[in-house]
């Protein structure tokens, strides 16, 4: 690496299968299937495999989602205190 120069992760593919195991993990801990997740993300079953697979960039947004389903909580100092017990916010 060169002075200056930074290393481009998501194209290294050691670093999207990281983070397509991270989304898998995610939505595992939530009891969720492939099937469910692409129905919640609104996405076909093709374009989960293909993020799953480290093929695709997931997006930030669909990853995003999954961490405040996952902690019942919204992110960002504007939304402290609120979160989603037994689902309700």
């Amino acid at each position: 690496e060169c002075q200056g120069q930074r290393i481009n992760t998501a194209r290294d593919p050691d670093h999207r299968a990281s983070i397509a195991q991270k989304f898998k993990a995610t939505y595992a801990s939530l009891g969720l299937s492939a099937d469910d997740v692409s129905k919640l993300l609104r996405v076909t079953p093709r374009t989960l495999h293909n993020w799953n697979s480290g093929r695709h960039d997931i997006p930030y947004s669909a990853y995003k989602l999954l961490r405040v389903l996952v902690r019942h909580e919204l992110p960002g100092d504007e939304w402290a205190g609120w979160h989603f017990p037994r689902g309700k916010l």
